[in-house]
């Protein structure tokens, strides 16, 4: 697929109920997408999931191809602890913007812990802002 087609099936976005199997944290994470080629992309992960990641770019000098295989790497800061997360996925969703990706059934473990400590500071924090209005 290449990301730079228009879509010319009219297509309407999706309105009906949430079909992601994992809900989504939203993160902000400078990573490497590694392709199976070896080719290096940055880009930035917007939202991650045991289950899946969506990888940002800003830049056009790649196609990327729905059930492609790919790395990433990339490193969360979460209340001051550093965890370095490197795994595969493929590919699931394309646009201009970036990739929709899912990650492996067996690597999903090396993610949980890190998505764990994700929801705990992320409620952490909205705690103490209701605790102080």
């Amino acid at each position: 697929m290449d990301v730079n087609k228009k879509n010319e099936s009219n297509e309407q976005p999706y309105k009906g109920k949430e079909r992601r199997s994992a809900s989504r944290l939203a993160v902000d994470a400078n990573c490497i997408l590694l392709l199976e080629d070896s080719h290096e992309v940055p880009v930035k992960i917007e939202n991650l999931s045991f289950a899946g990641a969506f990888a940002a770019f800003d830049h056009d000098d790649r196609d990327f191809f729905i059930n492609q295989r790919v790395w990433l790497k990339f490193t969360l800061k979460i209340n001051k602890e550093i965890h370095k997360i490197e795994i595969s996925g493929i590919i699931i969703r394309a646009n201009n913007f970036g990739v929709g990706i899912a990650f492996r059934t067996s690597e999903r473990e090396a993610v949980e812990p890190v998505m764990e400590k994700l929801t705990e500071y992320i409620q952490s924090n909205r705690a103490k802002k209701f605790d102080l209005e």
